[in-house]
């Protein structure tokens, strides 16, 4: 008998297949027996508003009926049940429901452990997660912005990012498309970035810690256009995230806030019941993950980075952190302009590059142009005595002011920079706005590294004083590296 030969499969082909197993096997159970989806949104991990380096918090969103949930962790010291608390979101337009929060605490650092939902005594969901990195372990975080506007190019980046398996993910902004609301969460991300099988996206938030910048869209900023946030189910973000309150003290309404204005029929009451502390704490936050400290900030327009209060926290953010081998900032609008002949204004967030500097800042992650885009180590000095011309309304405008660069470091022979390193990395799915204009333009001599025309992430393998970087797209296709050593 003739034997047949295997049919051939392409890599791609592979991890989609491996992808599919990986979702079979923490499929819900009730999912498999054709019983109703006791779930609105699929487990998913987050730092916690009090975060520690032994915990993690596992949220869920349910229907608005009671019933009796627990998580049930099982790890090298044995099986642990924990008991969620909840708060109900009943704004207009949008059924009422649930969101469920349980701490897992103790975990072992960078452990990896399993965790069951259970239902009124009966499991309904299943998953493998990691604990988080502890201080000198070698950590791998993906960035990308710019990601969830249920296009094909954010379920393939999804899937790129499964295979790269990260310890943590970082958005910086844009998260959901067009803004931010709870029907777009629902449509455009968490069935992606959560989903059960590889066709959708791929089943990353379940085991893997996200954390979040906010974006212009985030709050329902579209352009240079007051008010923000006219959709009564918007400022999802306040909703769903759960992530530190150590930030600037801010309070609803008040100066750095983002505002909120009524509608015909309906009030923000609602929202700000469900949003709790988290509204306007948790839009700028700072935590440690392995041997790294990471600063996240709003810097929407609304949020004015020039002003004392904020630029003080940040000082203090920073210097607590000195002791940290390194320290990222991450905030949604890039600081300077790129390249001649694309007119870039959204320029506000400069005016903290001397806290970055004297603070010893190694990169800062934006989004906000979705390209990707890496300077060299840049320092910039504002001209206190020629404030730009922002506009009021918009704070569009240039900031005037010295900017000098390292021309020495090249990432290969020469890897200690001098200056913070800027990277645009705002590819993460949503359409490409250079795509095929590329030579339109002319980089401005600071910038390193231009990749318009395909969707990527970028990748940063931290191993003691050394920092590995590399940009890749869909595939794995590498379209930057770098080297940074302490």
């Amino acid at each position: 008998m003739a034997i047949q030969p295997k049919p051939h499969v392409s890599p791609a082909g592979m991890a989609r297949r491996l992808a599919l197993a990986a979702c079979l096997l923490t499929l819900p159970p009730a999912a498999r027996a054709g019983e109703p989806e006791p779930f609105l949104a699929l487990p998913y991990l987050q730092l916690g508003g009090a975060p520690a380096a032994d915990a993690l918090s596992l949220l869920w969103h349910a229907p608005d009926r009671d019933g009796a949930w627990s998580v049930a962790v099982r790890d090298a010291g044995g099986e642990r049940v924990f008991q969620p608390t909840w708060y109900r979101v009943a704004v207009p337009g949008v059924e009422p429901h649930r969101v469920y929060t349980a701490v897992l605490r103790p975990l072992a650092p960078g452990a990896v452990f399993t965790y069951r939902v259970l239902l009124d005594g009966r499991q309904v969901f299943q998953a493998e997660a990691k604990a988080r990195t502890g201080p000198g372990k070698p950590t791998r975080v993906a960035v990308l912005g710019d990601l969830a506007n249920g296009g094909p190019a954010g379920r393939d980046i999804a899937l790129a990012l499964q295979r790269q398996r990260p310890d943590l993910v970082v958005l910086p902004g844009d998260i959901v498309y067009q803004d931010g609301r709870i029907s777009e969460y629902r449509r455009n991300f968490f069935p992606v970035y959560n989903a059960d099988r590889p066709d959708l996206g791929a089943p990353l938030l379940r085991g893997t810690l996200f954390v979040a910048a906010l974006g212009n869209h985030d709050v329902g900023e579209r352009g240079p256009r007051f008010p923000h946030t006219t959709d009564p189910d918007g400022l999802a973000y306040y909703l769903y995230w759960d992530q530190p309150l150590n930030g600037p003290p801010l309070k609803p309404e008040g100066p750095h806030a983002p505002p909120l204005a009524a509608g015909p029929s309906w009030t923000w009451d609602a929202f700000l019941r469900a949003a709790g502390r988290r509204f306007p704490t948790m839009g700028s936050f700072s935590f440690d993950e392995g041997d790294a400290h990471w600063t996240i900030l709003d810097s929407n327009p609304y949020a004015h980075w020039e002003a004392r209060e904020l630029r003080e926290w940040l000082d203090r953010d920073l210097k607590r952190a000195r002791r940290a081998t390194w320290r990222f900032v991450v905030f949604h609008h890039p600081a300077f302009n790129l390249a001649d002949g694309n007119a870039y204004v959204d320029q506000w967030m400069s005016r903290i590059w001397p806290v970055l500097e004297r603070n010893r800042v190694d990169i800062t992650f934006t989004g906000h142009i979705h390209t990707y885009v890496r300077t060299r180590p840049v320092r910039f000095a504002p001209d206190p005595e020629s404030p730009a011309p922002l506009d009021p309304k918009t704070r569009q405008g240039q900031v005037s002011g010295r900017l000098s660069w390292d021309p020495r470091f090249d990432g290969r022979r020469h890897t200690r920079a001098r200056g913070v390193i800027h990277i645009v990395t705002g590819a993460g799915g949503a359409p490409l706005h250079l795509k095929g204009r590329g030579s339109r333009f002319t980089l401005k001599p600071y910038v390193a590294k231009a990749e318009f025309d395909d969707n990527s992430f970028s990748l940063l393998d931290l191993d003691g004083r050394k920092l590995t970087f590399r940009q890749l797209d869909a595939q794995g296709r590498e379209l930057d590296r770098f080297t940074l050593t302490k």
